[in-house]
């Protein structure tokens, strides 16, 4: 179904050309430019920095009420607080919304990543039920779960955490990606993402599989080593994934940060949920979108992405330690 590179040789090394390739299912571009690894930098890049000062998330927040603390009463394992500089607000009709910190340990220098199964799973299931309370509120239409560790992911503090944005505004993103399913399954009578599921299984790009769910470098890759975390069942939303198929994901997700922990890249996780429905149906999936490069004038002014590093090999790069 997808054509392979061509290969080219300058009379010493192979190099395979240039190569536009489109998403599954939506009119996005990406190229997949080889010969641009080798590109020369003057800049130095730094992807980790050092605490300065005293750190928000560590001790007992006194100053600021918590939404949610595991275990209720003890030392806190995982704290769910109010963002202190929030965009949006539930008492702002102009804007609409709410954000949350998750303080995933109480441990400074933890990584996620470093984290047991059995707390990465106990960090989805917070996930899971602050997504399902911010729905309960009809205002809101879209709640987004993410992540940004390191400094060229825009994240502030170092304290390992996630957050929560609720709001009243649809993302014009993810109503194209509900167009685009709802235009593939009007033609094909089946879900899109089912169908990116089986064609990636087993294939050159799947990095992590169970019979639960899979990880995979997207085709259309608009990031280096960009990963897509997917039960293999048809599952709506968070809600909708079983106790297995939670465990799986949270066991893949760990896997994966690990990975780019070690080499210290920034990263991006991002979970989309909102009220799915027969008139919008949508397959859960988190996609985890690592910061090694910086788009520049031809991503932000055309959205035809670079990309010098082909998914094909993003696996081995994921799989390198347990390899070795």
């Amino acid at each position: 179904m997808k054509a392979k590179p061509k290969i080219i040789t300058d009379g010493k090394n192979l190099l395979p050309t240039s190569e536009i390739r489109k998403h599954y299912f939506l009119n996005r571009f990406v190229v997949i430019a080889y010969g641009r690894l080798g590109r020369p930098h003057d800049y130095i890049r730094i992807d980790r920095t050092k605490r300065v000062g005293r750190c928000h998330f560590c001790g007992t927040q006194k100053d600021r009420p918590v939404i949610l603390q595991l275990p209720k009463k003890g030392r806190w394992h995982i704290k769910v607080i109010p963002n202190a500089f929030p965009a949006v607000s539930l008492e702002n009709k102009r804007a609409y919304g709410k954000q949350e910190i998750i303080i995933e340990t109480p441990i400074h220098n933890q990584e996620f990543s470093e984290m047991s199964k059995e707390w990465v799973r106990k960090t989805m299931d917070v996930y899971q039920g602050r997504v399902e309370k911010l729905l309960q509120n009809r205002q809101i239409n879209y709640v987004l779960v993410f992540k940004n560790d390191g400094p060229r992911s825009g994240a502030s503090l170092s304290h390992s955490h996630s957050q929560i944005f609720a709001s009243q505004i649809f993302p014009p993103d993810i109503a194209e990606e509900l167009a685009g399913i709802a235009r593939y399954e009007k033609k094909y009578y089946r879900c899109p993402f089912c169908d990116v599921v089986k064609e990636e299984s087993g294939g050159p790009r799947e990095i992590f599989a169970d019979k639960n769910a899979i990880a995979f470098a997207p085709f259309a890759s608009e990031y280096k080593f960009e990963v897509w975390i997917m039960p293999r069942a048809h599952r709506r939303t968070f809600s909708g994934l079983t106790s297995a198929e939670k465990n799986s994901i949270g066991l893949f997700l760990k896997k994966i940060l690990n990975r780019l922990d070690k080499r210290t890249f920034s990263y991006n996780f991002s979970i989309s949920n909102f009220r799915a429905s027969n008139k919008k149906d949508y397959h859960f999936y988190i996609r985890i979108q690592p910061r090694a490069n910086t788009w520049g004038g031809v991503e932000l002014g055309s959205g035809i992405i670079f990309n010098s590093f082909p998914p094909e090999k993003a696996p081995d790069f994921y799989r390198r330690d347990i390899l070795e």
